[in-house]
């Protein structure tokens, strides 16, 4: 009867063992998406203390200037012919989103901004809807 029990505790030691060793989920992507995080919050206190006056230039050859004076708003310009619009801070899953629906031409206008590149989207003059990727300048 001795052999038995001792087996069995065994058994149990070695499962309880290797169940505590399991992860199920990947280490790696979780570590990432913290790191991503933090960095957005400090992008966010840094935004929160400077204003910012930049120029931006875009593939399709568009170009203007962003002026910020908070976190809560942009306004952009467009060298082209004039237009400017205020585009409030809007939530976003990651990066700073700027939209208004009576952007530039009064029309739908957003600012996508992640790391120094943006994703523009207007409607022209025409009512072409207009997307575009930026640099800062």
């Amino acid at each position: 009867m001795k052999l038995h029990t001792i087996i069995a505790v065994a058994v149990s030691g070695l499962v309880l063992t290797a169940c505590a060793g399991m992860d199920n989920e990947p280490r790696e992507p979780r570590h990432q998406e913290r790191h991503e995080h933090r960095h957005e919050h400090a992008q966010n206190r840094m935004d929160e203390r400077n204003e910012r006056n930049a120029r931006f230039e875009c593939e399709n050859g568009v170009g203007g200037s962003l002026s910020q004076t908070d976190v809560n708003g942009l306004r952009i310009s467009l060298n082209t012919d004039s237009q400017s619009a205020h585009l409030p801070r809007v939530r976003a899953a990651s990066g700073a989103l700027f939209a208004s629906d009576n952007g530039l031409y009064g029309k739908r206008t957003e600012w996508h901004e992640k790391n120094g590149e943006a994703v523009f989207q207007f409607a022209d003059p025409y009512g072409n809807v207009v997307e575009t990727r930026c640099r800062l300048k």
